[in-house]
């Protein structure tokens, strides 16, 4: 079945030596979901089947990393991609970008999130919507800031389809859990929850 043969390409991808090389799939593997999305073929690019594998592959590998974030960065003629998993950044080595590679990239996800693809000179932020081949449902936030070296991207990944945790998984000291639902029982109070590293 297809979710076997992915989850084959999946452990071939892990599992191979680190070149720092993602090898690119035969086709697009997330789906779109919102229907006034732009189509795949308003990107129009001499490469640009090649960039929309590489962006798809991008965001498949954070979602399987676990990842909250995905950072792509530029410094000079050096392109870094980053992930957030468990609140801290870390180097993917699993990807190499050119700067062109980059620059395909993030027109990809400009039009993906119905961003201006022209402006390079103010912060953006739009959002798209993909579906993974298992079903699971992701909206992601996507953040263009410019710099020195030229645009960074974020993108915040957020599973729609992940169950919600009770407060016993969260991992809640038992005089803080009881805190927290005391708080949380009082309908005149306005409660703040931050998540710090």
């Amino acid at each position: 079945t297809d979710f076997n043969m992915l989850i084959r390409q999946v452990r071939q991808y892990r599992d191979a030596p680190d070149d720092g090389n993602l090898p690119l799939r035969d086709r697009v593997i997330l789906q779109p979901v919102d229907a006034d999305e732009p189509p795949a073929a308003a990107i129009d690019t001499s490469a640009g089947d090649r960039f929309l594998a590489l962006a798809d592959e991008l965001l498949l590998d954070a979602i399987e990393s676990g990842a909250s974030d995905l950072h792509l960065e530029i410094y000079g003629q050096e392109v870094v991609c980053r992930l957030r998993v468990d609140g801290v950044l870390h180097d993917s080595r699993r990807v190499s970008l050119t700067p062109a590679d980059l620059r395909g990239v993030l027109n990809v996800f400009k039009i993906r999130s119905n961003l201006d693809i022209s402006e390079r000179r103010q912060p953006q932020g739009g959002r798209m919507r993909r579906r993974t081949p298992q079903g699971a449902l992701f909206d992601f936030r996507v953040q263009t800031q410019p710099t020195l070296h030229g645009e960074h991207l974020v993108v915040r990944l957020l599973s729609q389809s992940a169950p919600i945790r009770p407060l016993d998984e969260l991992g809640f000291l038992p005089d803080q859990r009881a805190c927290l639902e005391r708080i949380l029982a009082n309908p005149f109070r306005t409660t703040w929850i931050a998540f710090l590293p």
